[in-house]
């Protein structure tokens, strides 16, 4: 009667969207949640299913909403110095010609696997080749592949290319990299391409001061950085696209990435536009010293998400070291909305809110087995306190 079926059984079942259940279990068969509950009543319910128990809890895979993994062979090679992004990217762009692609892709293999085993799930990955595409396919991950463009605001050449979005587990779109790197005829045409197949854009935005005050003055260091690479940039300054002009493009079909420097009237803006936000902690730390408002964001009810950014500004991939930072900065955060943070809420910043991110009848088994011992009064509060310690696995 149940052919098919697996009963999967933990201490603890935790949602996300529902209140934790002790002594949980989920129902799956190979492509979907069927039920879940308490133990003694699915037992019952499904009698004779085969079962499966893992000390411990069950929990929605982890979300890494934005990543470069094609930076991933520049791990170290850049201490942090909280200087900001011109700094960043002036020692960045000094080992970037370096990259030999043959290390790239053993390098991006290799950290997708280690994604993998720390629980993530899915990703919503930077490409400027696309050569992440087919490793993110083979090792079975879920997601988006971004395919990065920019134009130094029309100083060098940028024939952007569409791409084509199938049913695949890991679809592509198009992503302008920045208001001050990308020219307003760039950003407009990935922007229209993008809606035109019903894609979602992802983009940085406002990733320190620097960045603000060359959108609305056209000087300071992010503009002297862009000069010493391309001597006829400021020629090309009235191509900048200003916040008013972004904000009236802006619409829930957009991710920021890092808002480290948004204000509340930005965010007010935001609150209407209902765009998701991205928020890499530890990467803005390293680059800029500095964190996003995120109680102006959370409480102005704006989707935010967790990204890692790139080994070139962070130690490792693993959301869960980002959890820690989030969990001990941010101490008035709820510990139900710091998972949210991590799965549901990076899964609908992805467009996969009816896939993953938590556990629904319907939704895709991407389960990971969070293991401990403990007998504790609340499961996500234990699991948040202590994710750095506890061992995590794919179930399904």
């Amino acid at each position: 009667m149940f052919n098919g079926l697996r009963l999967i059984h933990s201490d603890y079942l935790v949602p996300v969207t529902h209140k934790p259940i002790k002594d949980g279990c989920v129902v799956i068969n190979k492509n979907h949640i069927i039920d879940f509950g308490e133990f003694e009543e699915l037992r019952s319910k499904y009698n004779g299913l085969k079962k499966f128990y893992y000390k411990g809890a069950l929990m929605p895979g982890l979300v890494n909403s934005h990543t470069h993994l094609e930076l991933s062979t520049f791990k170290n090679s850049i201490h942090a110095s909280g200087e900001g992004l011109p700094d960043w990217l002036s020692k960045f762009n000094k080992i970037a010609p370096g990259k030999n692609i043959k290390k790239t892709l053993h390098s991006i293999d290799s950290d997708v696997k280690e994604m993998k085993k720390n629980g993530t799930v899915a990703v919503g990955d930077i490409s400027n080749t696309g050569c992440t595409l087919g490793i993110l396919e083979k090792q079975k991950m879920l997601g988006t592949v971004f395919r990065e463009y920019y134009d130094i605001l029309g100083a060098i050449e940028c024939k952007i290319r569409d791409t084509k979005t199938g049913k695949k587990p890991v679809s592509t779109s198009l992503s302008p990299h920045a208001l001050y790197s990308t020219s307003r005829k760039s950003f407009n045409d990935v922007v229209r391409m993008n809606r035109n197949a019903g894609r979602k854009t992802s983009m940085h935005f406002y990733e320190d001061n620097s960045e603000v005050k060359f959108i609305r003055e056209k000087s300071g260091p992010l503009g002297e950085f862009l000069i010493s690479l391309w001597p006829d940039a400021e020629k090309y300054y009235d191509n900048v696209l200003c916040i008013d002009e972004f904000m009236k493009t802006v619409s829930d079909d957009f991710i920021l990435v890092h808002c480290v420097s948004i204000n509340k009237k930005i965010i007010g803006y935001l609150r209407k536009k209902k765009p998701s936000i991205v928020i890499c902690p530890r990467s803005n730390i390293f680059i800029s010293g500095k964190l996003p408002p995120i109680y102006d964001i959370v409480e102005n009810k704006i989707n935010v998400a967790i990204g890692t950014d790139s080994l070139a500004s962070c130690h490792d991939l693993d959301v869960r070291n980002e959890i820690v930072l989030i969990r001990n900065k941010f101490k008035r955060l709820e510990h139900n909305f710091i998972l949210r943070m991590a799965t549901l809420n990076g899964a609908t910043a992805l467009g996969l809110e009816d896939k993953i991110g938590s556990i629904d009848k319907g939704k895709q088994p991407c389960i990971i087995n969070v293991e401990f011992d403990e007998d504790v009064n609340n499961s996500e509060k234990f699991i948040v306190n202590n994710i750095e310690k506890l061992t995590v696995r794919r179930i399904f």
